[in-house]
């Protein structure tokens, strides 16, 4: 979509400065015309014409266009005698018109009609050459854009296949740890090398390491049922204090437990949006939740919503320690996580990316804020990072 916008606008900027560069020649050349050239072409072959500066490109196309009338009569006259008369009679009517003195049409041969004839055409070609100039420039211009467009094209390409071998290279590694715990476990199991009480022990590990894996498995989905064509939205006029609300409800035993503080800024007031409940609260828990698995205990974690003048705004802040800005970059990028750590924190650096693809296909926007640019939110000192959610009214 983007290169299409993109292309749209090179088509219309480059049609509108072809045009104004056409028509500014063209002026200039038909100026010419009219004041100079062909005056002066008429004076220095038929210096019996008068009133020469009342010529204009109207009277060039006309008398192009009559000279080539009597041209045809004069060769048909050869054939048909009895037209000759009426050659003559339409000559001397040109001649009249544009002469004052009444010149002597018997001096006015073919050989003088065809010169005549060719250096207004030569004239007009003058005036036709500007567009011509014009459709070949933008034609150049257009196709440069075009070839650039491509490399960019295949250049982004070559980006998403590199992603996606990345993306596979993580699946890769993040199912391989818990496989081969189920796979060591399960071995130790089946060859009774294993007795008594710890039996549980495995089992209880196997059982931990297969969830994992199938959540892993589950938020891979997730990721590509959003980005597969056919997927849509299903939007209802929703509360979205409401929803935060819930939200914070069903997280809150997690936040208590991880030992951190939760700080609350809702309207009291409804505010309708038009969104995919179930879609858009994953957004909201999976900011809440990589809030408390990502930082240390006695984490300070605000959620706010704010009603703005143009837009509304979802704030999920906390007062970790900040991202790196190299990893901040590319922070929604899938499996890339803040302190590189999915392995031993459990998380798949998948959340983030869903969530992004849901608050696009919504037309919101998500990003992340650090010190000292987060300021500006007035969202107290004691966060160090904030995720925004902005929405459009």
């Amino acid at each position: 979509m983007n290169n299409q916008i993109k292309l749209r606008k090179i088509l219309i900027s480059r049609f509108v400065l072809t045009i104004a560069v056409v028509a500014v020649i063209e002026a200039l050349v038909f100026l010419f015309i009219n004041r100079v050239a062909f005056p002066i072409v008429i004076s220095l072959i038929m210096p019996h014409f008068k009133n020469l500066n009342e010529l204009s490109l109207g009277m060039v196309i006309l008398g192009i266009i009559l000279l080539v009338v009597i041209l045809v009569l004069r060769i048909a006259s050869f054939f048909f005698p009895t037209m000759a008369g009426l050659n003559e009679a339409l000559l001397k009517a040109v001649l009249k018109n544009v002469s004052v003195g009444g010149p002597d049409t018997d001096n006015v041969d073919t050989s003088m009609i065809v010169i005549i004839l060719l250096l207004l055409v030569a004239i007009l070609v003058m005036a036709i050459v500007p567009y011509v100039v014009g459709a070949i420039a933008y034609t150049t211009l257009v196709s440069r854009e075009f070839r650039k467009l491509d490399e960019d094209i295949t250049r982004q390409r070559a980006e998403d296949e590199r992603a996606k071998y990345l993306m596979i290279s993580d699946i890769v590694h993040d199912l391989k740890t818990p496989m081969t715990t189920v796979t060591g476990y399960a071995k130790a199991l089946n060859e009774g090398m294993v007795k008594g009480e710890d039996q549980k022990e495995y089992l209880e590990a196997i059982y931990n390491k297969s969830g994992r894996m199938n959540e892993i498995v589950n938020l891979l989905f997730d990721y590509v049922k959003l980005d597969s064509e056919g997927y849509s939205l299903v939007k209802k006029t929703t509360d979205l204090t409401e929803l935060v609300r819930e939200i914070v409800a069903l997280n809150y035993t997690d936040i208590e437990d991880a030992g951190d503080e939760l700080d609350i800024g809702i309207p009291d007031g409804p505010i309708d949006i038009e969104a995919d409940k179930m879609q858009f609260s994953r957004v909201i828990t999976n900011l809440l939740v990589n809030a408390v698995k990502h930082n240390a205990s006695e984490t300070k974690i605000g959620v706010y919503v704010r009603d703005d003048y143009d837009n509304l705004r979802i704030y999920v802040a906390d007062s970790g320690e900040m991202i790196p800005e190299d990893i901040a970059e590319n922070l929604f990028d899938p499996f890339v996580m803040g302190d590189k750590s999915r392995v031993s924190k459990g998380g798949t650096g998948l959340g983030l990316s869903i969530s992004k693809k849901i608050c696009e296909m919504h037309g919101f926007k998500i990003k992340l804020v650090q010190r000292p640019e987060m300021n500006r939110y007035q969202l107290g000192d004691q966060y160090n990072k904030v995720f925004v959610i902005i929405m459009n009214k």
